[in-house]
């Protein structure tokens, strides 16, 4: 995509679900790794991505934050 540089909300989403695999990682197999670090990197992504990336005029995720094009991902996992 051209542009100038976003921050697009399906790459903030990927970025929540790199943390909440790291977190779920740790305690399914027993990994090593700071997982309160790891769950308040993810949770500070989230409210990131519902403040930023959600549209309350299109009632939706918007494809990049301030935009209102909508994002191909529809919603968000429950935190």
């Amino acid at each position: 995509m051209r542009g100038p540089p976003r921050d697009f909300t399906h790459s903030k989403v990927m970025t929540w679900v790199a943390f909440d695999r790291a977190v779920k990682a740790i305690g399914h197999f027993g990994l090593e790794g700071d997982a309160a670090h790891w769950r308040a990197l993810r949770e500070t992504v989230h409210s990131e991505v519902c403040d930023n990336g959600f549209s309350e005029r299109r009632n939706a995720f918007v494809q990049y934050y301030g935009g209102e094009t909508l994002d191909a991902a529809g919603r968000l996992p429950a935190a």
